[in-house]
């Protein structure tokens, strides 16, 4: 897979935190770096020949702006998963531990065990 690399502003908003949250939900590494000094600025110019954020690098790809399809397209063409894959079962078990067996109400008091010797 190629690096990826998300240009922000803090101030950007939807279109920048929908970008964020579509390469979190498709579990894809990334490095995010805020737009905040001049010389960023050109860097995002040189890279894209434009001013406009948020913008996506990905190897020698670049995309402007949130368009989901053209971002999903970008990160298929790059050998990105398109979902994240289930957890493992350990894992899971692990976050959610499996309760120990209560004794049933009505039930017996003494195991079958004892009361078929008796």
């Amino acid at each position: 897979n190629f690096p990826v690399t998300l240009y922000t502003l803090p101030n950007c908003g939807s279109p920048c935190d929908q970008a964020r949250a579509l390469l979190v939900k498709r579990a894809v590494p990334f490095t995010e770096a805020s737009v905040l000094t001049q010389k960023d600025a050109d860097e995002v110019k040189r890279l894209s020949g434009k001013n406009d954020l948020p913008l996506l690098v990905v190897g020698t790809q670049v995309q402007t702006g949130f368009h989901e399809e053209l971002l999903n397209g970008l990160l298929d063409s790059a050998g990105y998963p398109s979902s994240v894959p289930p957890a493992p079962i350990e894992t899971l078990r692990k976050m959610n531990p499996a309760s120990p067996a209560q004794p049933q109400q009505g039930a017996g008091t003494q195991p079958a065990a004892d009361a078929a010797a008796k």
